[in-house]
Parts: C-alpha cells; structure tokens; sequence
C-alpha cells in the first residue's frame, strides 16, 4: 500500500483521471506563468522611459515655478496657489492582464481649461503662470502613468510568484505522487493476476489429475 491507497482498478481509474487534469492544469498554469513573465519585462522597459520622462518633465515644471515666482513675485504667487480651484481628478479602474487584475488609473478633468485662468486674472498675472500650469499638468499626467505602472508591476511580481509556487508544487509534488500511487496499484495489480493465474492453473491441474485418475479408474 503507497501512503494509504488500496490497490483497486476503482482508485486506479480514478487516480489516472486525476493525474490528468493535474497535467492539464499545470500546462495552463505554466502558459500563464510565461504571458505574466513576458508583460512583466514589457511593464519594466515601460517604466525606464516613463522614469526618464516624468523627471525630465518635473524639473521643467519646477523651473516654470521658478520663473513664475521671478515675475509676479513669491507674495503673488502664494495667493493665485491658494485660491486655484480643483481641476483635475484621479479615477481608478481595473485592467485584466493575463487573468490579473491591476489598476487602471486616469486622470479626468473636472473644469474646463479655458476656465483655469479665470481665478487669477489676466491683469495681475502673466505668461509664466500659463507655463507653470501646463507644465505642471503634464508633470502630473506622467506621474499618474507612472505610479499605475509602478503598481500594474508590483502586482505582476506578486502574481509570477504565486503562479510559479503553484506550477512547482503541481510539478514536483503532486504529479510526483500521483504517478507512483499509479505505479504501485498497476505493480500490486499485476502482481494479483499473477498469482491469480498461477492458483487458477494449479486448480487447473489438479481437477484433470482427478478427471484422469477416475477415467483410468
């Protein structure tokens, strides 16, 4: 007996059909597997530019605030920051990658732009304060991308790891087992009808010893 299995044609047909769908599931776990490795390496060549671009933007915004405040003063400045209203907002959806789900993150506009301008006023402001805010919008618009894929890899990782937990223990492990659970019930099965056929022979035998014995009798 292997770890408590008895050796019937019942648990054989049963343990075949297992070890099967084990296969099968280990085949479409492993094709998940390699479609999350490949995004996840697409996801980090994504992110090296998006690094690049969000801080190329960043500085330029930061330097448009720079001028800004040089032309309408830090005093001025100061108020139009406080009394800007919300323009924009984030919004989070969901993606499915490969049977994940990851985070979908966008950035929607909540006023119109030509209405942006309006809370500080043309007279006391100028064209750097025009700058400052494009700038800083498009800074922000590439930060949202980045921190959605920032996260969509984070989650990937956390996905490749668990995915390829089960693939091993299904590979190394379960069919394993299943495979020499099969093996010792067709081995004590064998076994059986050997014996079987050696005891049907010996009665075998025995009957036409007696048939003989009463024909010469």
């Amino acid at each position: 007996m292997s770890e408590g299995v008895q050796a019937t044609r019942m648990n054989l047909m049963k343990l075949r059909d297992r070890r099967k769908l084990a296969e099968k599931g280990h085949d479409l776990l492993q094709e998940k597997l390699d479609s999350l490795v490949i995004r996840f390496f697409e996801v980090v060549d994504t992110i090296r530019g998006l690094r690049e671009e969000t801080s190329k933007l960043t500085i330029k915004a930061h330097q448009s605030l720079i001028d800004a405040q040089i032309a309408v003063g830090p005093l001025r400045l100061r108020e139009i920051t406080f009394a800007a209203p919300e323009m924009w907002q984030i919004e989070a959806y969901e993606n499915n990658v490969a049977g994940v789900i990851v985070p979908n993150l966008d950035l929607e506009q909540v006023r119109d732009e030509s209405e942006s301008k309006l809370f500080y006023g043309f007279l006391s402001s100028s064209s750097e304060i025009d700058k400052t805010v494009d700038d800083y919008r498009k800074a922000i618009e590439k930060i949202v991308t980045l921190a959605e894929t920032l996260a969509t890899l984070q989650i990937l990782g956390q996905a490749i790891t668990e995915t390829k937990r089960r693939v091993n223990a299904l590979r190394f492990i379960l069919i394993p087992r299943l495979k020499t659970q099969i093996a010792f019930i067709e081995t004590t099965l064998e076994e059986q009808e050997r014996e079987q056929f050696t005891q049907l022979k010996k009665i075998k035998e025995k009957l036409e010893k007696k048939s003989l014995e009463k024909s010469e009798a």
